[in-house]
């Protein structure tokens, strides 16, 4: 999923529980906020996530740079 259809579904989502707010149940805006602040952590957890995977295959990359008989020897 891009980021772009994230965008629009959360535009969809939004708009929806805005005409549940206004019309239906005017006491839905706080589940509004939290659907919006599951959404802005749910996000910030992915963004942590690929930013580790990273960091990781950094640390890889220079493991491997090292003499090789010496990681055989560690191993």
């Amino acid at each position: 999923m891009n980021w772009v259809m994230l965008w629009n579904v959360m535009s969809i989502w939004e708009a929806f529980l805005d005409f549940l707010g206004s019309y239906i149940l005017p006491d839905i805006r706080f589940m509004h906020q939290l659907c919006f602040y599951f959404v802005l952590i749910w996000m910030s957890g992915c963004i942590g996530l690929i930013a580790s995977s990273i960091l990781l295959l950094i640390d890889f990359g220079q493991e491997a740079e090292e003499d090789p008989e010496q990681l055989l020897r560690r191993r």
